[in-house]
């Protein structure tokens, strides 16, 4: 059986319209997760993280990781031992915001532990951020699970 050109024409042209409409329906219930919700709010303060990080920078020394059974342990720099400390510590998962976790800090002795129980595989940026001596700090660290 021959097929005539116009009616191949035809026929092509309703596959390519179908394969459209089947990628706009698809992309529109694909799941976008933004940084953060209030993103152009943090992008105008970010002058105050860049100089929260030049102060982390100041002291040469970063904070360490140590991944224990139960913990995550986060020691601060030798600096800031026997200092108090209050802020956060914020765990940032960009696959899924749902997985962000913020805890807060407050200690003397420069050793930061939270429970690990809601890490799951993957990468994870820890962010934290506190105040001591008057002076605000940021370091960024990434960890592996």
């Amino acid at each position: 059986m021959k097929i005539h050109w116009g009616k191949a024409v035809i026929i092509i042209f309703i596959f390519f319209i179908s394969f459209i409409v089947y990628i706009v329906a698809g992309s529109m219930n694909a799941k976008i997760d933004l940084v953060t919700d209030d993103y152009y709010k943090k992008e105008l303060m970010y002058q105050q993280t860049i100089d929260k990080k030049a102060n982390a920078r100041s002291l040469n020394e970063n904070i360490e990781l140590n991944l224990n059974n139960d913990q995550v342990i986060i020691s601060l720099p030798s600096g800031l031992k026997n200092q108090h400390c209050k802020g956060e510590v914020f765990f940032y998962r960009a696959s899924d915001k749902r997985m962000d976790k913020s805890f807060p800090i407050n200690t003397n002795s420069g050793i930061i532990s939270v429970e690990n129980s809601f890490l799951e595989k993957g990468k994870w940026q820890v962010f934290v951020t506190f105040i001591a001596n008057n002076k605000e700090y940021q370091f960024t660290e990434i960890l592996f699970l």
